[in-house]
């Protein structure tokens, strides 16, 4: 967990911390779906930009496996890219084991 606090995996590049907890931590990343960009580029959109952006939303969470590994639940919505490098990093750990990476 401290690894992930101080120095997150590559897949989680442009999310920012935003919570954690004893053993948990929160990451957000704000951007624009295809519609609020197209009312960004008109007047109004630019004065309301931070009101028409969307979240991407995950929640990591650190129990231990009883074999002393620590077991790691990644819960969220993602764009389709990050879920691919959440998959490669699982799986360059040693695979999921009774989960589904993207479901």
């Amino acid at each position: 967990m401290f690894r992930w606090r101080s120095q997150p995996p590559d897949a989680l590049q442009g999310f920012e911390l935003v919570d954690e907890s004893f053993n948990g931590l929160s990451y957000e990343k704000r951007y624009y779906d295809w519609p609020a960009y197209l009312n960004f580029l008109s007047v109004v959109g630019v004065l309301l930009r931070k009101f028409s952006q969307s979240l991407y939303t995950l929640s990591v969470r650190f129990d231990d496996s009883g074999t002393g590994h620590t077991r790691v639940t990644v819960i969220g919505k993602v764009d389709p890219g990050t879920r691919a490098a959440l998959g490669h990093l699982a799986d360059a750990q040693g695979g999921t084991h009774g989960l589904r990476v993207g479901a």
